[in-house]
């Protein structure tokens, strides 16, 4: 076990890190390990005398941008799947009824 506190000096490491996890999803396991190591930070940043409220909320921020960021990115990549596949569906659908029209009896 170790302090995690050098990720609030080190902030460029966090979106790499979450958009590393969105290239290779096998890698999400790991994304409670890493908030945990961000949350280690703010410890070091309460212990300040000046301004640790004002701190913390800064890189809270950032590393919710950072999260949004590639969630949008998710998103987006799912939302376009999710249409295609429906576009798909209904075509095969509507060539499948058109293919099948029933025929009347003749009388």
């Amino acid at each position: 076990m170790c302090s995690c506190e050098f990720l609030f000096w080190n902030r460029v490491l966090i979106p790499t890190y979450f958009s590393e996890v969105y290239q290779n999803p096998s890698r999400a396991r790991g994304l409670q390990y890493m908030m945990m190591a961000i949350s280690d930070t703010r410890t070091m940043v309460e212990r300040c005398l000046h301004h640790s409220a004002t701190l913390v909320q800064t890189f809270e921020r950032e590393v919710d941008e950072a999260l949004k960021e590639v969630w949008l990115l998710f998103f987006e990549l799912f939302s376009l799947n999710l249409k295609l596949f429906l576009c798909l569906l209904f075509f095969f659908l509507f060539k499948k009824i058109e293919h099948h029209q029933p025929t009347l009896p003749r009388h």
